[in-house]
């Protein structure tokens, strides 16, 4: 592929990702779509994910550090 060739891919793919982030903005203003936290419990039902144990070194990171819930 020539550099135009390439040049020009990207840019329609770059097209199409700000046609989503458009349509997904739209949906969002119009209030439609859910929650996060109600996707997030779907998702854990869904795949029975189990949070992780108040103890667990994956429940400590710079979020919880700063007294940010559920980090």
């Amino acid at each position: 592929m020539s550099d135009t060739a390439d040049r020009n891919a990207i840019e329609a793919k770059l097209a199409d990702l700000d046609a989503a982030v458009a349509r997904s903005l739209a949906e969002a203003d119009a209030g439609l779509g859910l929650p996060a936290h109600d996707v997030f419990a779907e998702l854990k039902a869904r795949y029975r994910i189990d949070p992780p144990h108040p103890t667990s070194t994956a429940s400590t990171g710079r979020l919880s550090e700063r007294g940010i819930a559920g980090a």
